[in-house]
């Protein structure tokens, strides 16, 4: 046996093991568990030992005896094995017994291969060009070509005029009108930038160079689309008037012009369905030209738009408009048009801006009035963040208590009230560990309501309100713990993904923790078991156990962690948030810039780091090395930080100057001459990112302390008051 098939095996097998030693069973338990189902599981382990004859066998007992997902599954595997007439055969069977798109998908593909065209455009004819996968239309479509079949034409036409263009699309025109254009420009000795082409074979070339993003060639003959538009020889349908505004926009300078000719067409369209996306791209070009007439462009796009996506496209950007005219009239914008959101969350980037915008501008007064307006609207991290910043600003005597509740009482007893109430708005938005933390911190909350409250994530649908309880597919879950059972972990995630509404928690935890245990580092298991159990957890409104707390926040590499934590005087926790933060635990992750490993040092910082440590020879992708200089380097910063994580953890994302620069920009804004609370000076940093980055190592520190620690349960809020120093 060569070397590369023998650890090819090697690693199987210890991943069988593992799942076996996951479960708490032997192999012939796992057997007696699933019944007939486990020859799906059997047969798929003999397709990778190369024994198909003994898998076909047990995928078809289990096709005709197993549960609904392992039966369905061993049917598409039997459409993959066999001879030619047995993988034809299985298809006909997929199709009798189950007969929706998957199916018709599945079977489409291998009749494909198998040259059986005919057969293709037979099973096909009652699929949707609008709203089945790109994957079969496409199988449809080439099947209809080999044919010369006379209904391809119209049918290849539909599918690139009226949906967006996916990859299925490109591979398409690649493969199969490429060819056939190439020939046609050889034959007129033209090159692809001297085309002439006929109406619909340049409109589908047109969509293919904007899906490349190449704007100059489109917006160069966008008006040669327009005039085939014009002359009736090609329909104006939404996906052109949106690459024809896509097209503007990044392929010309000239916006003022672009958008009078957009705000033209959509007054000429007035009352169809066109006319959403003139005035909304007639809104973009104004914006880029720096005229006030955006904001009216994009009012008419929200009243004329078609369905709630386009309305709070719409929406965004007349706010980032309103925003970018003055902060009065974005106050005004948000209580004119707030009860029009409908996706909360699709907001929430715009609202963190608006918060840094205000308080950059020293309009601080103006968050009374945005706490009033958005607590009903905003998305429940929103609402966490802008009910926490009011409360603090009261507490801290910088703003008036928000006279719209005609309160004229501005006494400390009024103010504290007033303050512990939005603290209390903060906490029971939940979805925000940060916000939430310190809701709980300034209410001063019994332990065991904290951690209720923390983590007990408040489910947003896409509205941004409670979803309803979800039902659990045990079908689903059977195929997803067999997986795990029979150790295939590369089949997991995928299933999961498209069936986690279905998944209970308990078994999203139990499949979480069987990737966690699989991962080598150098695979995508671990982000795959974070996503799961993180995704999970926001599903049903109750608290999260702490056994899917720990999948969400592991403690590898405890032995190194602990042993240059002590060394270095720093908290262990905190150095835990950052590790998660920086890396998840990879140890061989390199960013873009250069960062390596764990802690994502750069080689000049372990360069320096190494010598102050006196190492001759290191390596950044060895985990303990990279521990010990990342746990040196976050001491050293805390030392020049004042002890403070805070400022520490925002100078290892953005460097101590430009940290020190914003501390003292910060005093000014809020009309300081000494000092301001750590808290409230995050805020006025100018970077999401850094922002986001302070926020989660602080919450995770807290979070890794409840978890871990025993001695911080009863007293988390010093952990906290720890790192607001």
């Amino acid at each position: 046996m060569r070397f590369c098939q023998l650890k090819k095996y090697f690693i199987a097998l210890v991943v069988f093991l593992l799942s076996l030693a996951s479960a708490g069973c032997t192999a012939s338990d796992a057997k007696k568990k699933f019944g007939s189902d486990s020859l799906y599981f059997i047969a798929l382990s003999q397709l990778n030992n190369g024994n198909e004859k003994s898998a076909y066998l047990n995928l078809k007992k289990c096709a005709k005896k197993g549960s609904y997902y392992c039966a369905r599954k061993s049917m598409e595997k039997l459409c993959e094995i066999g001879t030619l007439q047995e993988k034809n055969k299985a298809c006909l069977e997929l199709l009798k017994k189950y007969n929706d798109a998957e199916a018709v998908k599945v079977a489409a593909i291998q009749f494909f291969t198998s040259k059986e065209y005919g057969k293709v455009i037979e099973i096909t004819k009652k699929s949707s060009i609008e709203d089945d996968s790109n994957a079969l239309i496409k199988a449809r479509l080439e099947a209809l070509k080999k044919r010369n079949d006379s209904s391809y034409n119209a049918e290849y036409w539909k599918w690139f005029s009226c949906r967006p263009i996916s990859t299925e699309h490109y591979q398409f025109f690649r493969d199969v009108i490429m060819p056939e254009l190439k020939e046609q420009l050889s034959k007129q000795n033209q090159t692809e930038n001297e085309i002439e082409l006929p109406p619909v074979q340049f409109a589908v070339l047109f969509r293919i160079e904007l899906y490349k993003r190449n704007y100059t060639f489109t917006y160069e003959n966008a008006t040669k689309l327009l005039d085939y538009i014009n002359s009736g020889e090609i329909e104006f349908t939404q996906q052109f008037a949106s690459d024809i505004g896509k097209a503007c926009l990044y392929g010309s300078t000239e916006f003022a012009k672009n958008a009078a000719f957009f705000k033209n067409l959509a007054e000429k369209n007035k009352g169809t369905s066109l006319e959403y996306y003139f005035w909304f791209y007639a809104g973009r070009l104004y914006e880029k030209a720096k005229s006030s007439t955006a904001y009216a462009c994009f009012v008419s796009a929200v009243n004329t738009a078609a369905n709630e996506k386009q309305k709070d496209n719409a929406l965004w950007y007349l706010f980032n408009t309103s925003l970018n005219l003055s902060i009065d009239s974005i106050l005004d914008c948000i209580d004119k048009y707030a009860k029009e959101i409908s996706d909360s969350t699709y907001f929430d980037d715009f609202f963190e801006t608006l918060v840094t915008s205000l308080i950059a501008s020293g309009k601080i007064n103006s968050f009374g009035k945005l706490y009033n307006l958005l607590k009903d609207y905003a998305s429940n991290e929103t609402v966490a963040q802008i009910s926490y910043i009011y409360g603090r600003f009261l507490q801290e005597n910088l703003i008036d208590i928000d006279q719209t509740k005609q309160i004229k009482d501005n006494s400390n007893i009024q103010r504290e009230i007033a303050a512990r109430n939005a603290f209390t708005v903060s906490l029971n938005a939940g979805n925000n560990p940060y916000y939430n933390i310190l809701a709980a911190y300034r209410l001063n909350l019994p332990y065991d309501e904290f951690a209720e409250k923390i983590f007990t994530p408040v489910h947003q649908n896409k509205a941004g309100t409670a979803g309803a309880e979800l039902k659990v597919n045990r079908d689903a879950e059977i195929l997803l713990e067999g997986y795990v059972y029979f150790g295939f972990p590369e089949l997991i995630f995928p299933f999961w993904q498209a069936h986690y509404k279905e998944i209970s928690p308990e078994t999203s935890c139990f499949i979480a923790d069987f990737l966690r245990k699989c991962s080598t580092g150098t695979d995508d298991y671990l982000d795959q078991s974070l996503r799961i159990i993180t995704r999970s957890s926001r599903l049903r409104n109750q608290k999260i156990s702490e056994k899917n707390l720990m999948l969400m926040y592991p403690d590898n590499y405890r032995e190194y962690v602990k042993e240059s934590t002590e060394k270095n005087e720093i908290m262990m926790y905190a150095f835990y948030s950052l590790i998660k933060n920086e890396s998840y635990f990879n140890p061989d992750i390199v960013s873009s810039a250069g960062a390596v490993g764990l802690c994502q040092l750069m080689e000049s910082t372990g360069g320096e780091i190494a010598r102050r440590l006196k190492y001759k020879e290191y390596s950044l992708e060895d985990p303990k090395i990279n521990i010990e200089f990342g746990s040196y380097y976050l001491a050293h910063l805390l030392s020049r930080c004042d002890d403070s994580y805070l400022t520490a953890f925002l100078s290892y994302n953005a460097g101590i100057t430009r940290v020190r620069r914003w501390k003292q920009s910060s005093l000014s804004e809020f009309g300081k001459k000494t000092s301001l609370p750590m808290d409230l000076f995050l805020e006025t940093v100018p970077y999401a990112e850094t922002r986001n980055y302070g926020r989660s190592l602080f919450a995770d520190t807290v979070i890794y302390s409840y978890l871990y620690d025993e001695n911080y349960k009863d007293g988390i809020y010093e952990i906290v008051k720890k790192l607001l120093n």
